[in-house]
C-alpha cells in the first residue's frame, strides 16, 4: 500500500488516508489533519508535529505511548 500512495504522491495526486496508526502518518503523510468527536480540531505540516502531539490532539488529553511490559517468564512446554 505504502508504495502505491508514493507512486500517487509522485503523480502529483492527492490521496486521504484515515487512520488511527501514528506511525503510518508519520512515515507517508505530507500534511496531517486531526478530527475528534466530529470536528475539526488541528491540521499540521507532518514534519512539524510528533507522535505525542498527534496522540494528544486526538483524544484531547496527554498519552502515554509507551507500554511498560513485565519481561516474559515461559514455563513448562504443555505440548510438544
Amino acid at each position: 500500500m505504502f508504495r502505491i500512495l508514493d507512486e500517487l504522491r509522485e503523480q502529483g495526486k492527492t490521496v486521504i488516508l484515515i487512520t488511527h496508526k501514528l506511525r503510518e502518518i508519520m512515515a507517508i503523510t505530507d500534511y496531517v489533519s486531526v478530527m475528534r468527536q466530529g470536528e475539526m480540531v488541528a491540521h499540521r505540516k507532518t514534519p512539524e508535529t510528533n507522535k505525542e502531539e498527534l496522540a494528544e490532539l486526538m483524544v484531547g488529553r496527554k498519552v502515554l505511548l509507551r507500554v511498560d511490559k513485565a519481561p516474559a517468564n515461559p514455563g513448562k512446554k504443555s505440548f510438544s
